[in-house]
């Protein structure tokens, strides 16, 4: 199989790997950030051949209705990865609207596309890929790191509040985000901005990395941050969500908090007895690697692909 991706660099590099794993052929384009025109696409199609045009979620004004209209003429199939939050649906729901297959990053969002009478829509979570999200080899150098966006929605606010703000009068902690953190944080505290992949070093510079989900009660949705914390053998802190204790053992894999005083409690245990702390980061790695890499995920895409093509275009 040959896939044409209009990703951007860092999405493709997480799913891209374990499509080749599996013996696809990968070539990408920037489309998502209105680098390549139309007619690069076209060149791209003609000289490659490709059996699916692969395409992701844009937070810019991107319009696919020419790509898709260029796959059907040349007898392409085309799929979106939709991993925006659902509640954003109204903004950018219709970029994929178009496209013979859809994966979402939540079940709402594939519940959505069925109700406007998609056939084709399939969930697509989020997980690690083993060569970016691995364990650096750098100092220690804060009890508490938290990477992240500070988010204007109320549920995010809420695991703020439980587990990183408690922890600033106690602990020396880091946080790298979008720039409104200084008027939350310390100046101390706030490092400035980093990548998704340079997150992987701010990890490592903390015996605990927290995380602040905004998904307490949703079946399916999480965050990037758990997945790619674990690979990288972090001890992770995060308040309590039910999707991703339906994936992790509390204790074992992760820790989970459900307010300020649980969280003191448990970053305060873990930071004096550390060899424990450094347990649960070797087990949650492994659980990632075992069950949440994209290699996993490109399984889950091909199985579908693969059955859309069998069954002449429709759902299996």
């Amino acid at each position: 199989m040959k896939m044409l991706f209009l990703f951007g660099d860092y999405f493709y590099r997480l799913l891209s790997g374990g499509l080749k794993a599996h013996g696809v052929e990968c070539r990408w384009m920037r489309y998502v950030e209105g680098e390549a025109k139309m007619y690069d696409v076209a060149k791209a199609v003609a000289r490659d051949k490709p059996d699916w045009i692969f395409a992701c979620h844009s937070w810019g004004n991107v319009n696919f209705m020419p790509v898709c209209e260029l796959a059907r003429e040349s007898g392409i199939r085309t799929c979106f990865w939709y991993f925006e939050e659902p509640y954003n649906l109204f903004a950018f729901g219709h970029q994929p609207a178009m496209f013979d297959v859809i994966f979402c990053s939540a079940t709402e969002s594939v519940y959505y596309f069925l109700n406007e009478r998609h056939a084709a829509v399939f969930f697509l979570p989020f997980g690690c890929e083993p060569t970016i999200h691995a364990p650096r080899a750098v100092e220690k150098a804060y009890d508490v790191v938290f990477v992240g966006g500070t988010y204007p929605r109320e549920e995010r606010w809420i695991g703020f509040r439980n587990v990183l703000f408690p922890l600033l009068d106690k602990y020396s902690v880091a946080v790298w985000g979008t720039d409104d953190w200084i008027k939350h944080v310390p100046a101390s505290v706030f490092k400035g901005r980093t990548g998704m992949e340079g997150a992987c070093d701010c990890y490592a510079q903390g015996r605990v990395v927290i995380g602040a989900e905004q998904y307490r009660w949703d079946p399916s949705k999480s965050s990037t941050r758990c997945f790619e914390a674990l690979a990288c053998g972090s001890f992770y802190v995060c308040d309590w969500s039910a999707y991703l204790a339906s994936l992790f053992r509390h204790g074992v894999h992760l820790c989970f908090s459900v307010s300020a005083a649980d969280t003191l409690g448990l970053v305060g245990y873990y930071l004096e007895h550390y060899d424990e702390a450094e347990q649960l980061g070797r087990q949650g790695r492994n659980e990632v690697l075992h069950k949440h890499t994209y290699y996993h995920r490109a399984k889950d895409i091909l199985t579908v692909l693969n059955n859309f093509d069998a069954v002449g275009g429709r759902v299996g």
